[in-house]
């Protein structure tokens, strides 16, 4: 869907391009003016991302994406200085906890963080919800969904995993060293 999106935009921009989108092939956008081709891999292809440089690699539904997928996309973009951009919603992690995780711990980590984190809630969209956060559909949505369920499907803000024994626990607060004499000041 977001090839759509970019063909859509491109065309609204003006920009002189060829969207190609064959049946059991990956859909390309091409631009006859330079060398620059916009092309489709699945997430069950992370070895064949690793094929050719990229200056920009987009992974989308990335909690359905295995952390090959990340790390192999890191790697391509390295060779040309590019980048790597990450979207997707925190249900259904098919492809493990990485996504989360690194959502969770990019703005806490500060300068160290391999990346940046940026929540968008479903309600920023103000074509869909005109009236963004107070919107009647949003907080139709929200009477029915926990708080953090909710922040976490329309928010745009991860909470800890619901598979933990004690969702609740945090390192900070729940984690003591038995050696604290034996670890670094």
């Amino acid at each position: 869907e977001e090839m759509r999106h970019l063909d859509w935009l491109l065309t609204a921009a003006g920009v002189i391009h060829e969207f190609s989108t064959p049946k059991d092939a990956a859909w390309t956008i091409s631009f006859p003016s330079v060398r620059t081709v916009i092309e489709t891999k699945t997430g069950s292809e992370a070895a064949r991302i690793a094929g050719k440089a990229c200056r920009l690699v987009a992974i989308v539904e990335a909690n359905q994406q295995s952390d090959d997928v990340f790390r192999n996309a890191k790697e391509r973009v390295i060779q040309l200085r590019g980048g790597v951009l990450i979207n997707g919603t925190f249900e259904n992690e098919i492809g493990g906890t990485w996504f989360r995780s690194a959502a969770l711990n990019w703005p806490r980590l500060g300068e160290d963080a391999e990346g940046e984190s940026f929540p968008l809630p479903t309600w920023d969209n103000l074509v869909f919800f005109p009236g963004g956060r107070e919107d009647e559909v949003i907080l139709e949505y929200e009477k029915h969904l926990t708080p953090s369920v909710f922040m976490e499907r329309y928010g745009g803000e991860p909470s800890k995993s619901s598979v933990l024994a004690i969702p609740q626990a945090d390192r900070q607060f729940h984690v003591r060293s038995r050696f604290q004499h034996l670890e670094n000041p």
